[in-house]
Formats: structure tokens, sequence, C-alpha cells
């Protein structure tokens, strides 16, 4: 079932969960892997100024 074909991120999560609801499956993205996101985002960023730094 697709509710938006807009492309804008919160539209495709919703037609994800909205999915995942009326197949019975899983969201591409749970609630439980979202505290993990400002971690990844805090990595990310300190190896791109690390390599920035470094040449």
């Amino acid at each position: 079932m697709i509710l938006s074909r807009r492309g804008e991120p919160p539209a495709l999560k919703l037609d994800d969960v909205v999915n995942a609801v009326a197949t019975g499956g899983r969201p591409w993205v749970r609630g439980e892997d979202g505290p993990a996101a400002p971690l990844l985002c805090e990595q990310v960023l300190a190896a791109s100024h690390a390599m920035l730094a470094n040449g």
C-alpha cells in the first residue's frame, strides 16, 4: 500500500510503516533505532573532520 510517491523522507517513512502494518512485516527503521541516529551522525561528522584535518 503506497500513500505517497512524493519522495519526501517523512512521506516515505510513513509509507513504510503503513506497509509493515498492512503486511505484518517490519518497517525499515524501527522506533528502537531512533536513539542510535544522533550517535551515528556525530561519528560521521568526527570522522569527516579528522579526514579534512589530516589532508
